[in-house]
């Protein structure tokens, strides 16, 4: 008799193990299952507030009012270059140019000279 309660409850044991395991199972697929259904949620939301953006500024604009907008003067091009200023920039090139040619002269005397010695 003791032998099998004890077979008994050995098999009891297996079969709330079993149960447990398919319970286990269900849980990590319902967890799989979660986290798509979280990721598409995100998904959707960023579509549901770029939207809400878009009507926001399409309201914006729709509010402007043009009715009393003037034109203050009519678009003319220049008929003078207005930028670079052609001789205060050719000034500073010849003046540049001047004064490296300067410096290239005075090293090349001092390294003249540093071989004659």
């Amino acid at each position: 008799i003791a032998h099998n309660r004890a077979l008994q409850h050995e098999q009891d044991l297996e079969r709330k193990v079993s149960e447990m395991r398919r319970e286990i199972e269900n849980a990590s697929l319902a967890q799989i299952q979660l986290r798509e259904l979280e990721r598409e949620l995100e998904a959707y939301r960023t579509i549901y507030n770029n939207s809400l953006e878009r009507a926001r500024v399409t309201r914006e604009q729709a509010r402007v009012n043009t009715a009393n907008v003037r034109v203050i003067s009519p678009a003319t091009a220049s008929k003078e270059r207005v930028f670079p200023p052609s001789m205060p920039l050719l000034a500073g090139f010849g003046f540049v140019a001047f004064a490296m040619g300067g410096f290239f002269f005075l090293h090349l005397k001092n390294l003249a000279r540093a071989q004659l010695l």
